[in-house]
Parts: structure tokens; sequence; C-alpha cells
């Protein structure tokens, strides 16, 4: 979508990137293109149930892509350390990638209002360049 965006956005712009930024996307090259032309903000969208596995025992986990099943035992404290580390490793990415792009990154929990913390970043951006 962003690579849309830098071939469609013909005059300077405000572009708000709203996502939860947890896919294997190339972010980093895609706003790379985007921030010499145009004013890049990114939105991340967060659900702690993306990051925290929840202690409910033994549960059958697929694999969505394979299709593969495994029973885990959620409440082991190895597994869930290895998951933790799995979203900060991410988070880190993330951050550093945009940090590299020159994009400034927001964010935002779902039990926030979306639309109100979109107008504050906006908000805040429109200051930031005036």
């Amino acid at each position: 979508m962003l690579d849309a965006v830098a071939r469609l956005a013909r005059r300077r712009s405000l572009i708000v990137a709203v996502s939860d930024f947890i896919g294997g996307g190339d972010w980093e090259r895609s706003l790379l293109r985007l921030t010499p032309r145009h004013e890049v903000v990114a939105l991340r969208v967060i659900d702690a149930a993306d990051d925290e596995l929840p202690d409910a025992g033994l549960i059958v986990v697929e694999d969505a892509e394979t299709g593969e099943q495994l029973v885990v035992d959620s409440g082991d404290p190895l597994l869930r350390a290895r998951i933790r580390a799995g979203a900060d490793e991410r988070d880190t990415r993330l951050d550093a990638g945009m940090r590299r792009a020159g994009v400034p990154l927001h964010r935002i929990s779902t039990a926030d209002d979306l639309a109100g913390s979109l107008i504050e970043v906006v908000t805040r951006t429109h200051r930031r360049r005036a």
C-alpha cells in the first residue's frame, strides 16, 4: 500500500501509515521512498494480546500459512519468555527502521480512541512543521 501511495501522491502530502506493523513487510524500504517528498508519520496500533501469551494451560496453536498444529503449554515460563523476547526484538527492529527512514512512530492501544489519536498525531505533526 505504501508503494502505491508513492506512485499516486503527486503533490507534497502528509501521509499517515496506520498499522500494527507485525507482518514481514519491508516497511523501511517503502517509507524511504516516501520521505524525500512527503511528510510521513506512522501510527502503530498495539493490542497487548499480540505480545503476551495468556496463561491458559495446554492450547492448540496453528500456523496460519502451513496449517501445522502444535499443542503447547501456555503457562511454560520459557515459552512465555521466548514469545516476549520475540515481540521485543520485533519492536526494536521496527523502531530502528523508522528512525533510519526518518519517520516518527506513534503508538496507540486498541483500547484507545483511534480517531482521537489520529487527530492528535496530525496536530502534533502540523505544529512540528510550523
